[in-house]
């Protein structure tokens, strides 16, 4: 932070980091105005500023705000614009992205100085929720983006980000409606944005079922044998395993936010005796997990189905071979349009032509955006392992190498 900061008295990143205000929890009105009258009274200026953006945030009322900023140095449009620009700026410095425990501490304090500074509030604040969502803290970014919404009724742009703000949160209700508001204004990002809700929150259905897979009649020959029933079960108990403990993380995490966790998957009946611990360590958000039970989801089901089921059960018996290479097809073709589509091949353009299809949904129909981050990496695990179901050798060149990427995001700046 710069020499001129606004600190108050005995404020710094340190004390801000450990108060009520910075506290990355849902934290109702009142608790939130008396976070904010307690920090006034001692002289803490950021902390009482930043709880009383929340309190705007969390109650709709921006009176109290507008009449604290009212306080600011009087600047010109141009002044007022250059502080937002500079904190947009300081958002985006590539440290933070290296050390995302210094974005945490160091930007909530950077909006409220440039608010108090004079800066315009709602492109700062929807900026500092932005950041907040990018860096870990989807309470407070939920906060700072309805009170952006708050100070800006009707402007329509920053719907997008509260409805990814909603997403990381696990408040898909709520992001519902912000796309809708998205495509009746006519916004080009709500379509992508339907597609990633739905891929994150739509129903655990039998995935080929809902793909309308079909047994091929007269199936290639295998290259190599395809696993045996014990070995079948065996990967399908370690995605089961996994399964587990990313749904209790889920609804650890739903619980923490006070939210339901209506999105969180189901478990196989033949894994209900074993569920999975929550893993306290893993810092992943509601969205990246929710991918995560997406592939393990799609896992079992079609272990389940390569073996005669149809449902995600415990193989018990060989593959199929019909079964087994319409899987394999139905994956290579979706991870060939999934990448070409991410690769800017365009998407919608081949959606009529009855290609591999995700969650109902043509591929070629989705969003590049999303065939990049969801769906290429779901159809290159599918792929290592259907391979082995259809008997492809592990050396065939159409066999993809899962791509060990980070997490990822529709871009939210």
């Amino acid at each position: 932070m710069a020499d001129d900061t606004p600190w108050g008295a005995g404020e710094s990143e340190d004390t801000l980091a450990s108060s009520t205000a910075r506290a990355d929890r849902r934290l109702d009105p009142d608790t939130l105005w008396a976070a904010h009258d307690e920090a006034r009274r001692a002289g803490r200026t950021i902390e009482a500023a930043l709880a009383l953006v929340r309190w705007s945030g969390r109650s709709g009322d921006v009176g109290p705000l507008r009449a604290w900023l009212a306080g600011a140095p009087a600047r010109d449009e141009d002044d007022a614009a250059t502080r937002v620009r500079a904190f947009v700026g300081l958002s985006s410095h590539s440290l933070f992205q290296r050390y995302p425990e210094r974005a945490r501490a160091a930007l909530p304090p950077a909006a409220i100085a440039a608010l108090l500074d004079g800066a315009t509030p709602a492109p700062v604040l929807r900026q500092l929720a932005v950041a907040c969502d990018q860096y870990g803290l989807p309470c407070l970014a939920a906060d700072a983006i309805d009170a952006a919404l708050a100070l800006a009724p009707g402007w329509i742009e920053p719907l997008f980000n509260r409805a990814l703000i909603k997403m990381s949160l696990g408040d898909f209700f709520a992001a519902r409606g912000d796309v809708k508001a998205l495509r009746d204004a006519g916004a080009d990002e709500a379509e992508m944005l339907h597609q990633y809700l739905l891929h994150h929150a739509g129903e655990w259905g039998f995935v080929p079922a809902v793909e309308r897979l079909e047994p091929i009649a007269s199936p290639p020959p295998p290259g190599v044998a395809p696993p045996s029933p014990g070995e079948l079960a065996a990967t399908w108990d370690e995605w089961a395993d996994t399964l587990a403990t990313v749904r209790a993380r889920l609804v650890a995490l739903a619980e923490e936010r006070g939210v339901v966790p209506s999105f969180a998957p189901p478990l196989p009946d033949d894994h209900a005796a074993r569920p999975g611990s929550d893993d306290g360590d893993d810092l992943s958000g509601i969205p990246d997990l929710l991918a995560d039970a997406r592939r393990a989801w799609a896992v079992l089901c079609a272990l389940g189905w390569a073996t005669g089921a149809d449902a995600p059960v415990r193989p018990r018996r060989e593959v199929e071979p019909g079964r087994a290479a319409a899987l394999h097809a139905w994956a290579t073709g979706g991870l060939d349009r999934a990448r070409a589509i991410a690769d800017g091949g365009g998407n919608g353009a081949r959606a009529a032509a009855g290609g591999p299809t995700w969650m109902g949904l043509p591929i070629d129909a989705y969003h590049p955006a999303v065939a990049s981050i969801r769906l290429v990496p779901l159809f290159e695990e599918l792929c290592a392992v259907c391979a082995p179901l259809a008997g492809v050798p592990d050396d065939d060149p159409t066999l993809p190498m899962p791509d060990a990427g980070g997490r990822a995001r529709p871009d939210d700046a």
